[in-house]
């Protein structure tokens, strides 16, 4: 069994029920009153995961941390109409399925990477693995000519604003999201970019 760390530009699928964990313990606050616990979350992400939009940090046999991208039309997370429908029934889907729409969906621009999110296991953090995954995003968007990095983050996480704004990010805007605090548990996000040099 190793220990050696390794960064690899897909999510091997074997990590696939690993990563979608990951991802609904990290944004539990967001999706919470909308489709559920983490449980449910993890469940509706299950077999709806791109495995080649993804920056993996793993070991032999444990994932670390996962950087999530979206470009070329699709995200690290393509959860479809269908998928609620299957989870929830037709009509509690078709609810759910809209009000994530409107309030999750994001697209990126022309030349533009976009992060879907990036998570390092509670047990990995603080050894540098977070920024490792950025610097191998950045490795990436230049590879592929993309013009910038854009991601957004909420007020509620200042520590990960300060570490976008050490590795070059700046924000763009700033969203008060008001009367959806409530129903997102979020009462702010910031749009940030970096450039790619």
């Amino acid at each position: 069994m190793s220990d050696k760390i390794i960064y690899q530009n897909s999510l091997p699928e074997k990590f696939v029920s690993d990563a979608t964990r990951l991802y609904a313990e990290a944004f539990e606050r967001k999706f919470l009153k909308i489709i559920g616990d983490k449980d449910e979350i993890s469940k509706l992400f299950g077999n709806n995961v791109n495995l080649n939009r993804a920056i993996a940090a793993f070991t032999e046999d444990t994932l670390l941390g996962i950087a999530g991208l979206h470009f070329d039309g699709k995200p690290f997370l393509d959860v479809q109409l269908e998928n609620f429908h299957e989870r929830f029934g037709y009509v509690k889907g078709s609810i759910k399925a809209i009000i994530s729409d409107i309030l999750f969906s994001r697209k990126p621009a022309k030349d533009e990477l976009l992060m879907d999110g990036i998570v390092v296991s509670k047990e990995s953090r603080g050894k540098g693995i977070g920024s490792k995954l950025f610097a191998k995003i950045l490795e990436f968007a230049k590879e592929k000519d993309f013009k910038q990095i854009r991601l957004d983050v909420i007020d509620e996480n200042p520590r990960a604003k300060k570490l976008y704004e050490s590795l070059g990010f700046e924000t763009i805007k700033y969203e008060n999201t008001n009367y959806l605090k409530d129903l997102i548990g979020v009462s702010g996000v910031s749009t940030m970019i970096k450039k790619v040099e």
